[in-house]
């Protein structure tokens, strides 16, 4: 698992048409060569992301890693049936420690359920 906090501003939200959302964060902090290439290694990977808000304005929040739960959480009626199977799928990776990354691990178990179902149709 890779951790990295920073301080920013949300500073747009738009609705894609499929009504999930883009957001866009700035940083008010200049990154650091080593977290900078991380947050490039990030790009289009599937993460669990989370907001720490004060409610003072003047204390700068900070992220604890006692703070980060250890699962993806689901929202009844608000999840598709894949959505849904992928946070399963991700709860057992977590909690079997897979070695394998996330999305290899759970792109080969898509596979493999793809191919099971693909032997059992009839020829056309």
């Amino acid at each position: 698992m890779k951790l990295l906090t920073f301080h920013g501003i949300i500073r747009k939200v738009e609705t894609l048409s499929h009504g999930s959302l883009r957001i866009r964060i700035d940083t008010q902090e200049k990154f650091p060569p080593d977290s900078a290439s991380l947050v490039f290694s990030l790009k289009d990977l599937f993460g669990a992301w989370g907001v720490k808000v004060e409610d003072n304005p003047d204390v700068i929040p900070e992220l604890l890693p006692s703070e980060i739960p250890d699962y993806v959480p689901e929202f009844k009626d608000e999840k598709s049936p894949s959505e849904r199977l992928r946070n399963v799928m991700f709860v057992y990776w977590k909690q079997k420690k897979i070695v394998e990354p996330f999305e290899m691990w759970r792109l080969n178990q898509m596979e493999e359920i793809i191919t099971k179902w693909k032997s059992e149709l009839e020829p056309v």
